[in-house]
């Protein structure tokens, strides 16, 4: 499913609405989208940007878990959120173990689009939005990057945060290990590196750009192919050699030279503060190719929509990382509010030092894990208020808090000390085997008459 295909099936299941009156890609979609995102509301389609005509500008596309869903073609609204992760990512990423599927190049260059190859710049084709107050300037924000490692050719694609400096040069802040790899392989050869960003691209292909380090060296195109289960579609670009989605609203091709660099930010980020200036690679742009009627995707940086495409397919290594060592574990989930560091981890505990032993892992593991909790399987970790009634009621904390200082922490987080080291905290919120059953007793009505009332609900308040 594309782009296209799956805005019209979200906006007849009133999960998108289009904004008619005009708005400013400078702060005020940022202002919308962040008010839709608190109020739990649909993507937004701005139909009549400021300065820009002819094309839209999408917002807020997967700030819900539930879209995330539909985009990969699941109905997720039978699906409970403690469920997400077992009955939608898993089931995508097992397809994706079993067969990866390579893409299919297409020739004809693809849809008919409009090409700019002189007099480069990109504001003026390109609505990129600036999001809060303190930014450095525009940052594209759902820009999936293509590159090649310089010499064995294979493939990196990575979504990732960039600004635009200036007409045709763009600041670009590599992150996870394959990307970085090929821009310091490529400086090390002293020489350029080609670039494409896509923009508007499928949502099968927005999560596989996102997957977890299971599938870090796996081609991203043949890993969204799995999830389709056909391959995707990609052309030539113009100026440089590299394959790029052929339904692609917007692509960017350009080369990163060796040593030049910009300073990039500030700019808000996930931890919902600002990342400051840094000096980073610069892209030289060399072309610019877009569908006619274009739309122009944007994400929140420091919204739950960059928090869910990362959070999902995190909870899904965590959980069978888990499992590898303690088949008793159940459920992992990371709360958005806490920018996916915090992770609730549900289990059956069989010994009285098994939540301990989790909690020492998990907390030891350079992965992500600022705070953990750890619960029974009677508390849904996906319900915050669950799993505070957990810890309120479970734990006393001379003997089931867990603090290691001194390990590594996001450079993101600003209250981690010198050199990102942060002190991680453990939770176990479960109940003591040493104290009896009866006193964790949850008290409730009788299971029969919940099941009773539950049948009868829908005639109880009948007219």
């Amino acid at each position: 499913m594309d782009l296209r295909t799956f805005i019209g099936m979200l906006e007849e299941r009133g999960e998108l609405k289009r904004v008619k009156i005009e708005v400013d890609p400078t702060y005020e979609m940022s202002a919308v989208m962040k008010r839709l995102e608190k109020e739990d509301g649909p993507a937004v389609l701005f139909d009549n940007p400021s300065r820009y005509t002819g094309t839209k500008i999408l917002g807020n596309l997967y700030s819900s878990e539930r879209r995330i869903a539909l985009g990969v073609g699941v109905a997720a609204d039978s699906i409970e959120r403690k469920d997400i992760v077992q009955k939608l990512i898993a089931p995508l990423y097992a397809k994706a173990q079993d067969s990866l599927v390579a893409p299919k190049l297409v020739g004809g260059g693809g849809l008919d689009r409009k090409t700019i190859t002189e007099g480069i710049d990109v504001l003026r084709h390109v609505p990129v939005l600036t999001h809060c107050e303190r930014d450095g300037g525009p940052y594209i924000s759902a820009g999936m990057v293509v590159a090649k490692y310089p010499e064995t050719k294979d493939r990196v694609i990575q979504v990732i945060e960039m600004q635009v400096k200036g007409p045709d040069r763009i600041a670009i802040s590599p992150v996870t290990p394959m990307m970085p790899q090929a821009f310091q392989r490529a400086e090390e050869l002293n020489q350029p590196l080609e670039i494409a960003i896509a923009i508007g691209v499928a949502p099968d292909l927005m999560l596989a750009s996102c997957s977890p380090m299971e599938f870090v060296g796996a081609d991203k195109y043949e890993l969204a192919g799995a999830f389709r289960g056909s391959p995707i579609d990609v052309v030539m670009c113009r100026t440089v050699d590299l394959e790029v989605p052929a339904d692609a609203e917007y692509v960017i091709e350009g080369i990163v030279m060796p040593n030049e660099r910009a300073e990039m930010g500030p700019y808000g980020d996930y931890f919902r503060t600002y990342y400051w200036k840094e000096s980073k690679p610069v892209i030289v742009v060399k072309a610019i190719t877009c569908r006619h009627d274009a739309i122009y995707q944007a994400i929140l940086a420091d919204g739950n929509e960059c928090i869910n495409m990362m959070a999902l397919p995190i909870e899904w290594t965590l959980l069978n990382r888990l499992r590898k060592t303690f088949p008793f574990i159940d459920q992992v989930y990371l709360p958005r509010s806490s920018c996916g560091h915090h992770v609730i981890i549900s289990m059956s505990k069989f010994r009285e030092e098994d939540s301990k032993e989790v909690l020492y892992h998990i907390l030891s593991n350079p992965f992500l894990p600022k705070h953990a909790v750890v619960v029974d399987c009677d508390v849904d970790v996906s319900d915050f208020r669950e799993v505070d009634w957990a810890i309120v009621s479970r734990v006393q904390a001379d003997r089931d808090v867990v603090i290691m200082p001194g390990l590594s922490g996001s450079p993101l987080d600003p209250s981690a000390g010198p050199g990102g080291l942060s002190a991680r905290m453990g939770i176990d919120a479960t109940r003591s085997l040493r104290i009896r059953k009866e006193k964790y007793e949850r008290s409730d009505v009788p299971q029969a008459v919940k099941k009773k009332i539950d049948g009868l609900w829908n005639q109880l308040f009948d007219e």
